[in-house]
């Protein structure tokens, strides 16, 4: 009853294990809440353009406002590298040799009902063995991962290949045959680029995960690992900048998050929930006075119609992807990356966004065009019969395939 429709030829067991699943862009909002709580300055739009030394050390840094071009120098003991995929850029300045090695894994979304899984399920493709997962998230259900070599500019989004489509399809069907899974049923499919530490293996999912902390004249790289580990890899870095800044560092196990305020005590438990999960310490400030409609899921995922009115008053938000790739996954979660719903989007951000008519007609058909090159399934991909369908890094996949 967790997982109908599971059939696989020859099943003769099965194994049950215990993890979790987060919505890593939320995650990454609420460390960053938690940072400006205690003093942080959090900045959005801004790219790390260079560095500067003096005597040797890292003495300053350059920054570019992304939007408005402008440029602006800070002055800084130590500087910490965590720009994933791209952390190989800033190392330059400081005689640092390339490390990565990027590896894309790409996901497909299906509506829940056209998959309808209990739990997470990971199995191996019929093909090359490597473990492929589905599990139900945000209403919707999630199928990945793949890993490739990424050859592709790392400035330019990741995207899902044909190839990858097929290959996932195919490890869903051997496991659901009844589900006879296609390419029509995706409502969505992403990919991300992951900072993997290049260790010389031939195979892209043998590469290690292992994160590494440098300590290069004051920049100080952090890359590689899981995002399961990131509290040990930011006290890693933390413990080497300490001494450039003369402040001491002290690990501890302390919890991260402030806690949550009480809650609508006459909301429902998944409601409250919810709140407390995305917006934290905040919550009780971000949902006071939230309408019954407000509180309504958005159908087809378990977002709240609320969420997207909080997103922009107060999460940064300054083109329509932030809204629906980023700060809500409605994007991902809906056929036509939500854009049916835009006229109801529109009237609870537009007082928020102070976007004019011309602001909004451009940043929907920007949003469009980033929703068909990158967050649809492409087109099909025809494979002669009796060709390899599993995916492997190497000559028979290129980064031009």
């Amino acid at each position: 009853h967790q997982s109908p429709g599971l059939a696989p030829p020859k099943m003769r067991g099965a194994l049950v294990f215990q993890d979790a699943k987060t919505d890593d862009a939320r995650l990454v909002w609420r460390v960053l809440m938690e940072a400006q709580r205690d003093g942080a300055l959090v900045l959005n739009y801004v790219s790390a353009l260079g560095l500067q030394l003096d005597a040797g050390r890292v003495s300053s840094i350059t920054v570019q406002d992304v939007l408005t071009h402008q440029q602006f120098q800070v002055r800084t003991k130590s500087v910490v590298n965590a720009t994933g995929a791209w952390a190989d850029r800033l190392r330059g300045a400081v005689g640092g040799k390339p490390m990565l090695r990027p590896l894309r894994g790409s996901h497909l979304v299906v509506p829940f009902w056209r998959l309808p899984v209990a739990q997470s399920i990971s199995l191996m493709h019929p093909t090359d063995g490597r473990p492929v997962f589905l599990y139900p998230w945000e209403g919707a259900t999630l199928i990945g991962t793949t890993d490739l070599d990424h050859r592709e500019d790392l400035d330019v989004e990741a995207s899902i290949t044909p190839q990858e489509v097929d290959y996932l399809l195919a490890a869903v069907n051997d496991q659901f045959p009844a589900a006879a899974l296609r390419a029509t049923d995706i409502s969505a499919c992403y990919a991300g680029v992951r900072p993997v530490v290049d260790d010389g293996t031939g195979s892209a999912s043998q590469a290690a995960r292992d994160h590494v902390v440098l300590n290069e004249s004051g920049l100080i790289t952090l890359t590689g690992g899981k995002l399961t580990t990131f509290r040990l890899m930011a006290q890693d870095a933390l413990a080497l900048a300490a001494p450039h800044v003369g402040e001491p560092f002290t690990r501890d196990a302390a919890a991260v998050f402030t806690p949550v305020g009480e809650l609508g005590p006459h909301w429902s438990t998944a409601v409250r929930h919810r709140l407390a999960a995305r917006y934290g310490y905040r919550a009780q400030e971000l949902s006071a006075g939230a309408t019954d409609a407000e509180l309504q899921t958005i159908p087809g995922t378990n977002t709240l119609w609320l969420e997207l009115a909080i997103a922009a008053k107060h999460e940064a938000v300054e083109h329509l992807d932030d809204l629906l790739l980023r700060r809500t996954r409605l994007g991902i979660l809906l056929p036509s990356g939500g854009l049916d719903h835009l006229a109801r989007i529109r009237s609870l951000c537009e007082s928020h966004l102070l976007w004019s008519d011309t602001q909004w007609q451009t940043e929907i058909e920007r949003y469009r065009s980033l929703i068909a090159a990158h967050y649809q399934a492409p087109g099909p991909l025809v494979i002669p019969c009796g060709t390899d369908r599993s995916l492997r890094s190497g000559p028979a996949l290129s980064s031009t395939d």
